[in-house]
């Protein structure tokens, strides 16, 4: 059985989120332990949950199907810069393109066997008005699953 170099999956998805076009952040940070709230337009990832289910085929091949839960946490403006109102809006614009690159296949890939049906999507999200962050200031959470599968031979 050969071993595999460690997965990078929090990398992965950090340079796979900078693509958002509305993830206007200087960054995100990782947190592994305790969580501060991220200052004004910046993000957290938390990895959450790691949960791998392992199977062994006829031949020998031994495989490991991973489900990562990953929580993003964002802090920006609720103030649309354009209309001057309330943009509730990002919350599902981010989910909806979480969606539409699962179906067009640009989701990133974390595992070395059956890529085509590795998942990343939204299992939870919500949006909150901050008082501590000022006038207009919301943070948002999602909580993202990715799920891919290893072979070792």
């Amino acid at each position: 059985m050969t071993r595999k170099p460690p997965i990078r999956h929090i990398e992965k998805l950090e340079e796979w989120l900078e693509t958002y076009p509305g993830f206007d952040f200087d960054g995100f940070f990782h947190v592994y332990e305790y969580m501060p709230f991220p200052s004004q337009g910046s993000g957290a990832l938390v990895p959450t949950e790691t949960m791998s289910a392992i199977s062994q085929d006829i031949v020998g091949e031994t495989s490991v199907t991973r489900n990562h839960y990953v929580t993003l946490y964002a802090r920006k403006s609720g103030i649309d810069d354009v209309t001057n109102k309330a943009n509730p809006e990002f919350l599902t614009d981010f989910h909806h393109w979480v969606v539409e690159e699962q179906i067009f296949g640009t989701i990133p890939k974390f595992g070395n066997v059956d890529t085509d049906r590795e998942l990343l999507e939204i299992a939870g999200a919500v949006r909150w008005q901050n008082p501590e962050g000022g006038s207009g200031t919301e943070d948002y959470m999602w909580q993202l699953r990715l799920q891919y599968k290893l072979l070792y031979y």
